[in-house]
């Protein structure tokens, strides 16, 4: 399969549901990352996907319905581990920058949180990729007085950033070193 990348960062609410249901301890913002939304089109996004192991040790189905395509909006939800509560989450996409970097920012509805996950995203057909941050490359940006912030007892909170602070969260051509390791893969089974 030609999986065309683009790269993505996620800011939203179904990512950090399998982030805050799996315990992790995560980067987060307290509004969603990048300069502009994200056009979304819904045949690219609505229907059924399944979250390969990778991410959260067993596998998750998460049903995406794109709620505002013009500001980037979707509804993510999701079946609880005991499969008797539905975990509803907002995601944004945004972008940033010529090389159409996208930021997807997740909040858990119920919660109203005001901090949500992030991370990075590629895209191809019925295929999504998510690089998260790593919690502990970010915290000694922020301890090193480089990105605004502070450190939580869920990981670091990121202040909304600057358009120079955005630069150093997109990625370049020599990679990604602030989102190592593999991808949580999202591949979509049905529309």
């Amino acid at each position: 399969m030609n999986i065309i990348l683009q790269k993505l960062a996620v800011t939203g609410i179904g990512f950090a549901v399998l982030l805050f249901a799996s315990g992790c301890s995560a980067v987060l913002v307290s509004q969603p990352i990048g300069e502009k939304p994200h056009v979304l089109v819904a045949a690219d996004w609505d229907g059924y996907w399944l979250v390969h192991p990778e991410l959260n040790k067993k596998p998750v189905m998460i049903h995406v319905k794109v709620t505002n395509p013009n500001e980037g909006r979707m509804q993510l939800a999701c079946l609880e581990d005991d499969a008797t509560k539905v975990q509803i989450f907002e995601a944004t996409v945004r972008e940033s920058g010529s090389e159409s970097v996208l930021f997807v920012t997740l909040r858990v509805e119920a919660e109203k949180a005001d901090l949500m996950a992030w991370g990075c995203l590629g895209r191809g057909e019925d295929l999504a990729l998510v690089w998260v941050p790593d919690v502990e490359k970010f915290a000694a940006l922020v301890r090193d007085g480089k990105l605004r912030g502070k450190l939580v007892e869920r990981g670091v909170s990121i202040e909304p950033p600057t358009a120079e602070e955005l630069k150093t969260l997109v990625p370049d051509a020599a990679g990604m070193p602030f989102y190592p390791g593999a991808p949580a893969v999202f591949h979509r089974v049905a529309r």
